[in-house]
């Protein structure tokens, strides 16, 4: 039984790097090839594997990246290439669950509209899962699961200097995330492209933040993890809901050739909830909020 814990899990602070990043990566290539199988041949059974291949996937490149330098860089390499092959190759896919989602809890349509709406997508969602089962099979004929199997076991500390702790090596690895963080915080808002791309360096900053908990004190995770939680669920609104006006018009204007009254309604209305959740978000995200959100980290940081 594989390990899904998002959390590193250590003995103490003071473990040596390298133990805490073998760790680390195993678990995560572990949980990406127990989910790849499952997203491509049992998708039916749950649109979950789906997700959470995608989700894994992204951690393990957060593992790749916050661990290379106790990696060997051409296996790294190839690692995270192959971990982003697979999370592309369940894009399609897991959009189109959402949107299955949305249609089905949508209380303004009546029940003929809505399976045909379904029947309408369900051979793109085909065409979507095929793609997962293909990289599956390639990631098969060229080893890729022996690849990431084996990653972390290439872990061990290479830098001339003294192998540092978990705790010191973690105060260090963290800071590029939390800089590129604020760095897109303190910028322009006012576009959804901006907010993508904060909505990015809160998500790679979560990521981080699971790898390294443990090398820092107990409301790392208990107090300053929640609120980088909260801030990226509330971007993550935004996101799907852009996203969900962007497929109404990608999908379905093609798939029922324009005879559908309702998709470019359903794009307009995606579209202007995204709007007002941006406008609630600058609301939201005042100088006071900003200020408190520093305060969290530099007390955390001493």
């Amino acid at each position: 039984m594989i390990s899904k814990d998002k959390w590193l899990i250590a003995n103490s602070a003071a473990d040596p790097i390298s133990q805490a990043a073998e760790r680390a990566v195993g678990q995560r290539m572990s949980a990406v090839l127990h989910y790849h199988p499952l997203a491509a041949f049992h998708s039916e059974d749950d649109v979950e594997h789906v997700h959470q291949l995608r989700v894994w996937c992204r951690r393990g490149v957060a593992a790749v990246d916050v661990f290379a330098p106790l990696l060997a860089p051409r296996k790294a390499a190839k690692a995270k290439k192959w971990l982003r092959r697979i999370r592309k190759s369940a894009g399609d896919a897991r959009d189109l669950d959402v949107l299955a989602l949305r249609l089905d809890q949508d209380p303004n349509l009546a029940h003929a509209e809505r399976q045909s709406y379904m029947d309408n997508l369900a051979p793109w969602r085909i065409e979507a899962q095929q793609s997962i089962v293909t990289c599956f099979e390639r990631a098969e004929q060229e080893s890729a699961v022996k690849k990431l199997r084996r990653l972390a076991g290439s872990t061990k500390w290479r830098l001339a200097k003294t192998e540092p702790t978990l705790e010191v090596f973690a105060a260090h690895a963290l800071q590029p995330y939390l800089q590129r963080f604020w760095k897109r915080a303190a910028g322009d808002l006012t576009d959804f492209e901006r907010l993508h791309r904060l909505r990015i360096a809160g998500k790679e900053l979560r990521y981080t933040m699971e790898l390294l908990a443990a090398g820092f004190p107990k409301s790392f995770r208990t107090q300053l993890y929640p609120l980088v939680v909260d801030f990226q669920e509330r971007l993550g609104r935004i996101n799907d809901l852009s996203e969900a006006s962007s497929r109404w018009q990608r999908w379905f204007r093609d798939a029922t050739d324009g005879t559908s009254p309702r998709w470019e309604t359903n794009s307009k209305t995606q579209r202007e909830l995204a709007v007002q959740a941006a406008a609630e978000f600058l609301v939201w995200w005042s100088t006071d909020r900003i200020e408190e959100f520093r305060a969290s980290w530099r007390a955390v940081s001493k």
